[in-house]
């Protein structure tokens, strides 16, 4: 929580701000998700802000990891280009965010990359490193055919700890992360079956698999916003079986009111064709902000 003399003051309506910086697209996709995450309650991971004082249809946002006792703190910021400094001020100013954790600024857009770079450096004394991502936006139109042999399924309890299991950062998070967006019904897998022939799956119909089966690729909603955590197994890769999953989660979250999207990294030329296949476009290109810091005589990058 903020004080009452800080700039910034926590969000609580937060469908109705969600409403109010849609129109932002595609800059302001992730937030916009995780606000509707967040506001549906499938997730509690972040708090949100805004300025105190400022209009009421102001579309200054950040966002803010709520676990006191993490290391890290993930952030997102989004405002109109114009509102820019109002916000860049703030953030100079705020006790909000912890300055000596490791300090993650994600989805940063062009017109707040310079001065977002130059506060985390001088307010985290820290060494900081970035790369740049493509956000690819779904564009809803193309259909993929599940192989024969293979489903689409929202994902059990078995897809859920295959999946965060599989995660590289698993390590420095827990699973309630994603449980609660899995058991809403958000997060997909492609399963092995013994259906005969291919067919374009019934998005309108997915069944959710049994709690003990396996995917052997998947993808979820995060609570950040954008779908992640896309993985085939090795043996049942080059089938189409990521694209196939990716695309039946976009058809599904644009049911459900989610602006589907996701970040790639500008080297990850396998992702980069695999979304230009799909027909999802660039929105933007941004950029990802961190410090290195020593935690607990580890290194969190």
């Amino acid at each position: 929580m903020c004080s009452e003399t800080d700039s910034f003051v926590q969000v609580k309506d937060l469908q109705e701000f969600a409403n109010r910086i849609k129109g932002d697209m595609p800059y302001s996709a992730s937030l916009y998700n995780s606000l509707l995450i967040h506001g549906r309650g499938y997730s509690s991971q972040y708090e949100f802000y805004t300025l105190r004082g400022t209009p009421e249809d102001s579309h200054i946002l950040m966002s803010k990891d709520k676990d006191p006792n993490s290391h890290t703190v993930m952030s997102m910021f989004h405002c109109l280009p114009e509102e820019a400094p109002l916000l860049l001020q703030a953030l100079d100013e705020t006790q909000l965010v912890k300055w000596h954790k490791n300090i993650i600024f994600i989805a940063v857009p062009d017109f707040l990359l310079q001065e977002l770079r130059q506060i985390l450096q001088v307010k985290a004394d820290a060494p900081t490193i970035e790369h740049s991502d493509n956000v690819y936006i779904y564009t809803p139109g193309a259909e993929v055919k599940c192989p024969a042999e293979f489903c689409v399924e929202k994902l059990g309890n078995a897809g859920l700890h295959k999946m965060f299991n599989a995660w590289p950062h698993s390590i420095h998070f827990d699973i309630s992360l994603y449980s609660s967006i899995v058991k809403s019904g958000l997060g997909f897998g492609v399963y092995c079956s013994h259906l005969s022939s291919s067919r374009i799956p019934e998005v309108d119909k997915l069944p959710t698999a049994d709690d003990t089966d396996v995917p052997v690729a998947w993808i979820t909603l995060c609570p950040y916003g954008q779908v992640g955590l896309l993985e085939t197994e090795e043996g049942y890769r080059r089938q189409g079986l990521g694209g196939l999953v990716t695309q039946v989660s976009a058809q599904m979250l644009d049911r459900e009111g989610f602006i589907a999207h996701a970040m790639v990294d500008e080297d990850n030329e396998t992702s980069q064709r695999m979304f230009q296949k799909l027909g999802w476009r660039v929105g933007f290109i941004c950029t990802v902000l961190k410090t290195k810091k020593k935690v607990k005589d580890q290194i969190l990058i």
